[in-house]
């Protein structure tokens, strides 16, 4: 367990590092269309090496209560990560797949038919999670776009395409 929390720990230091330098970068309004695929790809990829350290866990033997309770705090680490990777699909499905891929696995290599119907529970959460977070992903896309748009709008008259005065 000690060397399975050292890894997790060390994993997830680079994603809040990226966090903290994006969220720098925001302040400093260094972030632009040029430059926030780097920044998207940087946070895929530390989110889902901290995702798969946490799935880790699902490798070591496990009692069937103990699976249960880290199937509850992996079921959690999918719904913050939704909700956390929001503007990202790529992320979110990345997020996804490495969290419930090895739930449901595991769930069925127990061979009991109440962890069968807990895999697909799993599978169950795992689209309700994909459909939530590709629609919270159409509405933040569509409210960074009409705030674009009210931005223009406000520099150039939209009917004659001359410049506002100010």
């Amino acid at each position: 367990v000690i060397t399975w929390t050292s890894i997790t720990l060390l994993l997830y230091v680079p994603r809040v590092i990226v966090t903290r330098l994006f969220n720098k970068k925001i302040q400093d309004k260094q972030i632009n269309p040029s430059n926030v695929l780097m920044w998207e790809n940087l946070w895929l990829i530390t989110t889902t090496m901290a995702l798969a350290a946490f799935s880790s866990l699902l490798l070591f033997p496990l009692e069937n209560e103990q699976l249960i309770i880290i199937s509850l705090f992996l079921l959690a680490l999918a719904a913050g990560s939704i909700m956390n990777c929001a503007t990202s699909t790529s992320t979110i499905m990345a997020s996804g797949i490495v969290i419930f891929v090895p739930l449901v696995v595991r769930c069925l290599l127990v061979g009991e038919q109440s962890f069968t119907a807990l895999a697909f529970f799993f599978i169950a959460c795992s689209a309700m999670f994909a459909n939530y977070a590709i629609s919270l992903n159409k509405s933040l896309v569509e409210n960074i776009q009409l705030k674009i748009s009210s931005e223009q709008n406000s520099l150039k008259d939209p009917l004659t395409g001359l410049y506002n005065r100010r």
